[in-house]
């Protein structure tokens, strides 16, 4: 059933499809929300379309555009999390030197919100 997909092909328009979905979602400014795993699939097929194999077959045809445009957003969405994890692990250490009494504080705290 999956004989007839070029496995190569598709993790070469995974990122195509990806960069072309984060091109509207700047001109959108962010606010897709949920209907950006739509945009992602459409470009997904549309990638598949206009740099996809010949000859033309109907079934290859849908589901590479269902796993470009579907690995695309997945791609995406787990770069942006596991990124947002990391900036919010991420702690700050700073250290007061008082000049006078000669106390050093190490004052520690964590990232709670990521403003865009």
């Amino acid at each position: 059933m999956l004989e007839n997909i070029d496995w190569k092909l598709v993790a070469i328009l995974i990122p195509i499809a990806m960069a072309l979905t984060e091109f509207v979602k700047q001109l959108a400014k962010d606010k897709l929300g949920q209907w950006s795993i739509l945009v992602s699939v459409v470009f997904g097929f549309l990638t598949v379309f206009l740099l996809g194999s010949e000859p033309f077959m109907w079934r290859p045809f849908v589901q590479m555009g269902i796993f470009v445009g579907l690995g695309a957003t997945g791609l995406y969405n787990g770069t942006t999390q596991i990124g947002y994890a990391i900036v919010k692990a991420a702690t700050v250490k700073t250290v007061i030197k008082d000049s006078e009494s000669k106390v050093t504080t190490t004052v520690t705290a964590t990232i709670d919100k990521i403003d865009k």
